[in-house]
């Protein structure tokens, strides 16, 4: 177990006045990467509406059909409705609401007529593996029940709610992969963070902190996934069993990451896991791209033209210079369980009083991977001093938060290795590098690039050993100045999407569509490339981060 004695303070993480980037926000992420939307509810009570159950609430402006084919769920819906009947004990079920939709599941609120509740989560195609995925899930969430204290008593209380039922094959009455779980009355925290200060908000900055303490101080083995044993033994996966005896039902199986699934890359012939170490992940990953290429034929909505030779070459820089950049501490790379995106609309507070953490939703495509990639700024928590605010004293007050979990809860709650971590020259590397290289096909190869000329010009901070990494003056010049040119390009997307009423990915409210629809091609008959460093954004085929 990693040291829970920690009286240090992280004040040194930071240099003064820096702005408060972590590794995980060093690259950013793309545009379309969008939180999951909250969902007013609605009743699926008629046979009309129960049809509404399997399609996506949005309209894209464009690439709209294979949108929509990621995002539909069908599934049977009265033998779904009997499953969770079963699990709560009722005869009937009254109403189905939709909870919350995002690109990879929809969750519904069902009642019961014995007054019961009940959470029922259906995975979307776009999820990638969603078989393994919703297995891992339910492994996830039965795990963090063992690991979690469920003190009633206390301000902090992050126990997730139980699994009443749940099927990870399409081979059920439902015929979808599905689970149920118990109802935990409670409102996302990022209803009420705008509003919330004094002890309320110091209560759930440290119940943000227990939760990642909890999890960055119980190391398990190896690089993958969590799944049952049974499970992996079934899918014919490599399976490890995490170091705790005490929890012999859990192993850690293939990532369940949905970049190493996503589309065609499921096709892909390469490793996904378990992995021993780093390099050996990093390996897998450049085996899953350079696959990638050789089915470029069949992959779609990517970044074109595609640069075989360049792309390459980075995934080959990254496989050399990996196992150099390893910390030299062996406490931090140690492999650890993280939520795969912990931001507001994923923790679940009372809807009045205290905003500690209840319990935290979205675990699809949690992974286990090396503590160093997991020290970084939580999304919940993280904030760019540089954002444009409606009100300096709410840019105050989201600013201060940010120091304070890093400066006060932090130094309470987690070990200071996360802080000597955060301070190493080669944290965005060790953070970054995998998520990158899993996307640089289909994104592109600048942030993969970007990423390894940083890691250069620290080379000799890091290591001894030969650098790997031989870009030339000429090209570090090169990519300065493609990434001011993406930077306006992104800037001007940006404006065009406030303008029309659309999200990032070109999706818009149903009731917006049309108007939008209009928006968008008057805007693209005045659209000028060279003026606007970039084509139209939005056309048949454009590139999709969800599809691509």
């Amino acid at each position: 177990m990693l040291s829970r004695g920690f009286p240090c303070r992280l004040r040194s993480v930071f240099q003064p006045k820096s702005r408060l980037y972590s590794p995980r926000t060093v690259h950013r992420v793309p545009l379309a990467l969008l939180p999951v939307e909250q969902v007013g509810t609605r009743n699926y009570s008629s046979y009309a509406a129960r049809e509404q159950l399997f399609l996506p609430r949005r309209r894209w402006l464009c690439n709209e059909e294979q949108e929509h084919s990621i995002r539909r769920t069908p599934f049977d819906i009265d033998a779904l409705q009997a499953i969770a009947c079963r699990s709560v004990g009722a005869a009937r079920c009254h109403s189905w609401n939709l909870m919350r939709e995002g690109p990879f599941k929809r969750a519904f609120l069902l009642d019961f007529d014995n007054d019961a509740r009940a959470v029922v989560q259906v995975p979307c195609p776009g999820a990638g593996n969603v078989e393994q995925a919703t297995a891992s899930e339910v492994a996830t969430l039965c795990y963090l029940r063992e690991i979690f204290p469920d003190n009633e008593s206390s301000d902090i209380r992050t126990v997730p709610p139980r699994v009443l039922a749940w099927d990870a094959s399409f081979k059920n009455p439902a015929k979808t992969p599905y689970i149920v779980l118990e109802h935990v009355p409670g409102v996302p925290l990022s209803s009420r963070w705008p509003v919330i200060e004094g002890r309320s908000a110091a209560v759930a900055l440290a119940s943000i902190a227990f939760l990642e303490s909890v999890l960055l101080t119980t190391p398990l083995g190896y690089i993958g996934s969590l799944c049952f044993p049974e499970q992996a033994v079934l899918n014919g996966d490599v399976l490890y069993s995490p170091p705790d005896k005490a929890l012999p039902k859990y192993g850690i199986g293939p990532t369940v990451d949905r970049n190493w699934w996503r589309g065609q890359y499921a096709h892909v012939d390469a490793h996904r896991g378990p992995w021993l170490d780093f390099p050996s992940m990093v390996c897998s990953a450049a085996e899953l791209q350079l696959g990638a290429i050789d089915h470029e034929a069949y992959l779609t909505h990517v970044q074109r033209p595609l640069d075989t030779a360049l792309l390459c070459r980075l995934l080959s820089m990254c496989v050399r210079a990996a196992p150099s950049i390893i910390p030299s501490q062996p406490l931090m790379s140690e492999p650890v369980l993280s939520h795969p995106n912990l931001q507001l609309d994923s923790l679940m507070v009372p809807a009045e009083g205290d905003a500690y953490v209840q319990h935290v939703v979205d675990w699809q495509g949690a992974t286990v991977a090396p503590f160093f990639t997991r020290c970084a700024m939580p999304p919940a928590v993280a904030y760019d001093e540089s954002d444009e605010q409606a009100f300096i004293r709410m840019h105050h007050r989201y600013a201060c938060r940010v120091r304070g979990y890093y400066h006060d809860v932090i130094s309470e709650l987690q070990p200071k290795l996360r802080g000597e971590v955060v301070r190493l020259p080669q944290a965005s590397a060790l953070a970054n590098m995998v998520p990158l290289m899993t996307r640089c096909v289909a994104d592109g190869p600048m942030q993969l690039r970007g990423l390894l000329m940083e890691l250069q010009e620290k080379w000799d901070a890091i290591t001894d050993a030969p650098c790997p990494i031989d870009f030339s003056a000429e090209e570090r010049a090169a990519h300065a100045e493609d990434e001011t040119v993406h930077g306006e390009y992104s800037r001007n997307v940006a404006e065009l999407c406030e303008e029309i009423g659309c999200l990032a990915d070109g999706s818009v409210a149903p009731e917006r569509y049309e108007a939008a629809k209009i928006a968008a091609e008057r805007r693209a008959a005045e659209w000028d490339e060279v003026a606007m460093k970039g084509p139209f954004p939005f056309y048949e085929g454009a590139y999709s981060y969800y599809l691509a």
